[in-house]
């Protein structure tokens, strides 16, 4: 596909490949920090071209990458499924202490931190060294939405938003009433051009 016709979009969809955030993307392209959130959202949600240029550009990246979209779904998956069952072993007793000898590699890629720390407790004869070791599992619930939104289960919370506000708009308009616009500094004024 071609660049987008647009030139002032087109520099909109590179921008947003650096870090996914529309309005981030409409600043750095030249839109004004004012407007970028909703032109943004305009160009993800109402313009095709900007869509497959972006589908394109991002196609390509990986591509160029070596990544496919089932390996970072698959990545994400150890994430989103990972338990601290696979860390941890229960005594007889109910205490649990971290055993990581049982975790595989995928389940270990689930892990962002492991911490040991090592001290002495206790004087003279009683004293005893203890080791204590703590873990930090990825953020379950952010990799269990991402899965979400790519298998189509829900929409990002800004899409549901956005679906609200317009539904309750719409509603609105039904009943006959206009509805209040701010426009710069001025006094809310009706829905209709003044």
């Amino acid at each position: 596909m071609a660049k987008h016709h647009n030139p002032k979009r087109e520099r909109f969809c590179q921008e947003y490949l650096k870090d996914f955030c529309g309005k981030a993307a409409a600043i750095r392209a030249g839109y004004s920090p004012k407007t970028a959130a909703n032109i943004a959202w305009q160009i993800l949600n109402e313009d095709k071209e900007a869509q497959a240029r972006i589908k394109e550009l991002t196609e390509a990246a990986t591509k160029k990458a070596g990544i496919e979209a089932e390996d970072v779904i698959r990545e994400i998956a150890k994430l989103a499924f990972s338990s601290l069952e696979n860390f941890v072993t229960i005594t007889d007793d109910g205490s649990a202490y971290v055993d990581l000898r049982r975790a595989t590699s995928d389940q270990m890629a689930a892990l962002t931190e492991i911490t040991t720390d090592t001290y002495v407790d206790g004087h003279g004869e009683a004293a005893r060294e203890v080791k204590k070791v703590k873990i930090k599992i990825a953020d379950k619930m952010r990799a269990l939405e991402k899965l979400g939104l790519r298998f189509g289960l829900w929409k990002s919370d800004a899409g549901q938003v956005a679906d609200s506000i317009a539904q309750a708009i719409a509603q609105i308009q039904e009943r006959g009433s206009t509805v209040p616009v701010r426009r710069d500094n001025q006094d809310r004024v009706s829905g209709a051009e003044q």
